[in-house]
């Protein structure tokens, strides 16, 4: 029987890549397995991961980094081009750790990434797994007002009153 690493035995450290700080753990060997974490307040790689890491380091190497704007990642997002700026960010690590082909899980706004790295690079993914992807059909055209409403939020901007108060028709 194999050991599993806890997810506190995961080698944890922060890169400088593509202008940003990534923040990511790894463990296990073997063919490199991605994990892609979701959005939302506290959101990053080990809180959204850390039940299923362990298991999966038993067969595969692992990388569950946070994302720009999340966890110990640089903060702050392209908001002309969110999912593109997380993607260069993803791909830029996987460069840095010379790895060419990888399989990648994404959770929600992790999956919106996924997608766009494969859209934008379709030689380096080996394999997508997608949970309630966000971004469907929305990964190369420009973000919504509900979305930038909320790149405004994680900007530290906040709603506003004005931001958040649904349009009055004129007739």
């Amino acid at each position: 029987m194999n050991a599993s690493p806890s997810s506190n035995e995961f080698k944890t450290q922060t890169l400088r890549v593509a202008g940003k700080d990534i923040h990511y753990a790894e463990a296990g060997a073997g063919k490199p397995l991605v994990l892609l974490h979701g959005g939302g307040p506290g959101a990053s790689g080990i809180s959204n991961y850390e039940r299923n890491m362990a298991e999966l380091a038993r067969h595969f190497r692992v990388i569950v980094p946070d994302m720009p704007g999340y966890g110990g990642s640089t903060k702050g997002l392209d908001r002309a081009d969110p999912f593109g700026d997380c993607a260069t960010a993803m791909l830029a690590l996987l460069d840095h750790l010379e790895i060419g082909r990888v399989c990648v899980v994404g959770n929600s706004l992790g999956g919106a990434c996924a997608l766009r790295m494969a859209l934008d690079r379709p030689e380096r993914i080996a394999g997508l797994v997608l949970m309630g992807p966000g971004g469907v059909d929305t990964t190369r055209s420009l973000p919504t007002q509900g979305l930038r409403h909320l790149l405004d939020y994680y900007a530290g901007e906040g709603p506003t009153r004005r931001s958040c108060a649904p349009s009055s028709a004129t007739t």
